[in-house]
């Protein structure tokens, strides 16, 4: 009896519908560099700059926050990294896992060749359960290669998605590095009118007790340095040893408005419109040589090395001394001691009503100030501004005698002291009518009000002033914070 034999169907090798292409991972585009990315400072309003200045400056703060960090995309571009190196690994796995499927056809339709005629029941049937399998195993590898292609497309499309967010953060970047500069051309417009000596002939400071300070109070744009012991061996032992000449009188030097189109692209981020310095050497060209203290855990801030950079490429800072124009065109750090002892790194200095002794105030607890009666009005603006200007000084506000009261109006006088000197010490009026906006004073704008105006517009002072109540003790807060609200803007 013959027996009954089967054809055996021969396999076909797989055929990817969708081809599985390997992503390569996302690299900086060319021609980029760290600039594109350094950091771009914010801004600080102040009492030195014209009302439409601060509301710029308060805009340009306000679209730098909106901005996406750096790091937010590098966190992005990380997670879309991540994906692609899984989708590379999947997609090799896959791929090798469906040549190995060929391979397996390949054997296996050979084994069927050995039967042209057809095969024995019982081996065609093992082949043909081989068939199933390998058919089976050969579909599930095309369903996984499909899903990883839909994820290669994803990442695709993410990728292209975030390269448009870096371009468009790098533009509006530009933009506001472009504004920033603006800005700081502006404010240190303002600034150095500000620090200029005022015409001859200013008044003397009113009121203000007869006596001196309690503690010597050195000059800021004179006398020894605002860091005292701490600035002063340095800067001699530069003298000795470079046999130059030393004015260690400290000065805050403004950089030159003209200069701020020369700025670097690296420094134009956080470029300061000042700069505070220990010391200056007069060079022969008549110009000034800034100097600045470094140690290993004293080294410039980057905003410090954009303004000491902007002057090395030739720009200009410029400062008052005496009432005298400096232009700084050079800049030198000078070694210091590592670790300083705070006491000669801080000073304090003593603001409140005459009246509430102010003399007494500092004598208890060392600290000086500056009710003379020697100090013209002029001396007063510009010895109190340097110390409220300097991050060495501490301040220290006296409220004894100053009626609570008369604390919604102080601020506001201080302003009106500080915008218009008709009304200093003067009720504002006009036609022997007091002006509405000065109805509910208790009293004319005085050099006390002024300084508590300072005190909480200028940057950075008001994080350094500590209040004392009626009896002398510490006050958690400044007591005239609900009262900034109605500042003019």
């Amino acid at each position: 009896m013959t027996k009954r034999m089967r054809r055996l169907p021969t396999l076909a090798l797989t055929v990817l519908l969708t081809l599985l292409t390997f992503i390569a991972p996302a690299r900086a585009a060319a021609g980029s560099s760290e600039v594109s990315g350094a950091a771009i400072e914010p801004l600080a309003t102040g009492a030195a700059y014209p009302a439409s200045l601060n509301a710029r400056i308060r805009e340009f703060d306000q679209q730098l926050s909106a901005l996406p960090t750096q790091k937010d995309l590098d966190d992005q571009q990380s997670a879309l990294d991540k994906r692609t190196a899984a989708y590379n690994e999947q997609s090799r796995a896959v791929l090798d896992a469906l040549d190995a499927n060929d391979r397996k056809i390949d054997v296996h339709n050979a084994e069927v060749a050995q039967y042209p005629d057809g095969a024995p029941p019982s081996v065609a049937d093992a082949l043909n359960a081989e068939a199933e399998a390998i058919n089976g195993e050969q579909q599930r590898l095309k369903d996984q290669a499909g899903k990883i292609a839909d994820e290669g497309d994803s990442i695709k499309a993410d990728q292209k998605a975030l390269d448009g967010r870096k371009s468009d953060l790098e533009t509006k970047r530009s933009t506001l590095r472009t504004t920033r500069g603006t800005l700081i051309g502006e404010m240190a417009t303002a600034l150095v009118a500000l620090l200029a000596p005022p015409p001859p002939g200013a008044g003397r400071a009113d009121g203000g007790d007869q006596a001196h300070s309690a503690a010597a109070a050195p000059q800021v744009d004179g006398g020894d340095s605002v860091s005292g012991a701490t600035s002063g061996k340095p800067l001699d032992q530069y003298a000795d040893h470079s046999g130059e000449k030393v004015d260690k009188r400290p000065v805050t030097a403004v950089v030159d408005p003209d200069a701020v189109s020369r700025v670097s692209a690296d420094d134009a981020g956080a470029l300061p419109p000042v700069r505070f310095y220990n010391g200056l050497v007069k060079k022969s060209d008549g110009t000034y040589r800034a100097l600045y203290l470094s140690s290993p855990d004293q080294k410039p801030t980057k905003a410090e090395t954009a303004f000491d950079d902007t002057v090395s490429r030739g720009a200009a800072g410029v400062a008052f001394v005496d009432g005298k124009k400096f232009l700084i065109t050079d800049v030198q750090p000078v070694d210091a001691p590592t670790s300083p002892q705070p006491d000669q790194q801080v000073r304090n200095l003593a603001l409140g009503l005459s009246s509430g002794g102010v003399k007494g105030f500092a004598e208890e607890h060392g600290f000086e100030h500056l009710m003379r009666r020697d100090i013209t009005r002029a001396e007063l603006r510009r010895e109190t501004l340097g110390r409220l200007n300097s991050p060495n000084y501490q301040i220290h506000f006296s409220l004894k005698d100053m009626s609570k009261t008369d604390y919604p109006n102080i601020l506001l006088r201080g302003y009106t002291w500080e915008k218009d000197s008709r009304w200093r010490g003067k009720v504002p009026q006009a036609d022997g009518k007091i002006l509405p906006f000065a109805e509910k004073w208790e009293f004319a704008p005085s050099v006390t009000d002024w300084e508590l105006y300072m005190v909480h517009t200028l940057p950075g002072v008001l994080e350094r002033t500590t209040f004392y109540d009626e009896n002398g003790n510490v006050m958690a807060s400044s007591p005239f914070l609900p009262y900034l609200a109605q500042l003019p803007q």
